[in-house]
């Protein structure tokens, strides 16, 4: 694994060190007036007008890595086909603390297609989105002493896996301008969209603490078949219901089981609240699963053949999401830079965390010149649930509670590379561990 993360630091370096530092040392706008056999990194594809080759063709100044095909990624996009492909890379350790002091390499390949079924089948108001993704690499949580991954995205969809896995594929179809249906294979990460701390720890923090409500699983699965409606008031958001599949299926289809043991109900409610003419939205949402669950209320018995496990009937959660800008851009208000918070509780029965809370500031970079730069500063707290079972917490050496604050700043050496040195500092709730400092960097690189 060392010499891969060699190569990744070789790499961001000379990338790093070979992109002017600001973005006044090469002005985008110069890429308009490039033709195409007019600069080394241009298309010389002789068909092509200079308005087409432009900034598309600048390897400075491309959305993507492989820009726009020849045009053949624009005639894509309109014949109904959209493809995003995207690979980001973790270097990440302990440097002082935790269990022990150790650094991993890992990594996550996303590719997400979507389909305009108007387009393609003429079947108006109907899209098709399939994800498809896998990992590599070791997680770190083991070294640090923490439940919950320090680089989620380095750890999902699963972490017993590398193999490519279809997690979302899903149909979206609007029944009219106020009422969307959805139903497929849906992937819950990206069910709490806060402005500020989401971002499937791809492109935002990389502490799961502070990404997700962590106290869904199980009761929400990550992937899973389901079906529901999305409610929009003006055209924005304003409630959703969902209806799923008792149990992860993350790595299956899911129609073998599907509502074999009961089903889960989601739902959300966004309610806006601008302060001093700055956007808020807050997100109340919570969960019920009628699945029969294992308890975490076991002793050493369990070891013992034919002592049955301890069983629990269903499992609920509820949490706010909240997000206030202090600063929106004037040319986009949904970029800018503010405060988040969120706040959870579960039943505690299958759960180990009984209640969280995290809260920061970050958004796009306030620094001129840097429009595409992400930062972020946040603080967790994630209380253990009292009904693990004496044996369970012997064993893991628990305390009361996790916390632990994340720094990050993501530097957008081009748009479609990007690199993000991260500082995290966890108690990790466990006297099996001392409180880690955990360093990392992040690189994404959008084909």
């Amino acid at each position: 694994m060392r010499p891969a993360s060699h190569w990744l630091t070789i790499l961001t370096l000379v990338v790093a060190c070979w992109q002017p530092f600001t973005a006044e040392a090469f002005d985008c706008d110069d890429c308009a007036n490039i033709g195409c056999t007019d600069h080394w990194f241009a298309s010389d594809a002789g068909s092509y007008s200079s308005g087409v080759c432009g900034t598309a063709g600048c390897l400075h100044c491309r959305e993507t890595l492989t820009g726009d095909w020849f045009g053949y990624r624009t005639c894509l996009a309109e014949s109904g086909l959209t493809l995003e492909a995207d690979s980001t890379q973790f270097y990440q350790g302990v440097a002082h603390g935790g269990r022990r002091e150790r650094f991993y390499y890992a990594g996550h390949n996303d590719l997400l297609f979507g389909f305009d079924l108007g387009k393609m089948l003429d079947v108006q108001g109907w899209s098709l989105t399939v994800r498809a993704e896998h990992r590599w690499g070791e997680p770190l949580a083991r070294d640090a002493g923490v439940i919950l991954p320090t680089a989620l995205h380095a750890a999902t969809p699963t972490p017993e896996s590398d193999r490519l896995i279809l997690t979302n594929v899903f149909f979206t179809g609007a029944v009219d301008e106020n009422v969307t249906l959805l139903f497929g294979k849906i992937d819950t990460l990206d069910g709490d969209r806060n402005p500020f701390a989401s971002g499937r720890g791809k492109t935002q923090f990389f502490n799961t603490s502070l990404l997700v409500p962590v106290n869904g699983l199980p009761t929400v699965p990550l992937a899973t078949l389901g079906a529901g409606a999305i409610f929009s008031v003006d055209g924005m958001p304003f409630a959703q219901l969902m209806v799923m599949n008792s149990s992860d299926t993350v790595t299956t289809s899911g129609f073998e089981d599907l509502f074999d043991n009961g089903a889960v109900i989601l739902g959300s409610v966004n309610l806006p609240v601008p302060i001093a003419g700055k956007l808020g939205i807050h997100t109340l949402s919570g969960a019920w699963n009628t699945k029969t669950f294992t308890s975490l209320d076991q002793d050493g018995r369990i070891i013992i053949p034919n002592v049955p496990l301890i069983q629990t009937a269903g499992s609920w959660v509820v949490w706010w999401s909240g997000a206030q800008y202090l600063y929106q851009d004037p040319s986009d208000p949904m970029k800018g830079w503010g405060i988040f918070g969120r706040a959870g509780a579960s039943d505690g029965a299958v759960n180990p965390i009984r209640y969280f809370f995290n809260a920061g500031i970050g958004g796009q970079s306030p620094f001129v010149g840097r429009e595409r730069d992400l930062f972020g500063i946040g603080w967790f707290y994630n209380r253990f649930s009292n009904q693990i079972g004496p044996a369970a917490t012997a064993a893991l050496g628990l305390e009361a509670a996790s916390t632990g604050v994340e720094i990050y700043y993501n530097y957008a050496v081009t748009p479609y590379f990007k690199v993000t040195p991260d500082l995290q500092i966890i108690e990790p709730g466990t006297n099996q561990a001392n409180t880690a400092t955990v360093v990392g960097i992040r690189a994404e690189l959008d084909f």
